[in-house]
């Protein structure tokens, strides 16, 4: 609701806020679904803190899981995408 009322702006939090409480209560899989799909709702509307608020908790994920590969590749292939945007 507040993201249609401000033009776009917070657009991915409320799917950010879910992954982090799927997090939180160990539900990995769930966070990582939802962690996506806050990513591409915030990039959708150019909200780069909430880009970087689904991409922190896709590292932890990996960190998590003990998945070096992944922790790169996340930080490292979104971070790109963040920089060609700007």
């Amino acid at each position: 609701r507040y993201a249609a009322m401000a033009g776009g702006k917070g657009t991915g939090a409320a799917e950010a806020m879910q992954a982090e409480m799927e997090l939180l209560a160990g539900d990995t899989r769930g966070a990582y679904d939802s962690a996506w799909n806050a990513w591409y709702t915030a990039r959708s509307r150019g909200q780069d803190s909430l880009c970087f608020a689904a991409l922190f908790t896709l590292c932890r994920i990996a960190v998590l899981e003990g998945d070096c590969g992944q922790f790169t590749g996340h930080r490292d292939w979104r971070l790109k995408a963040l920089n060609s945007a700007a």
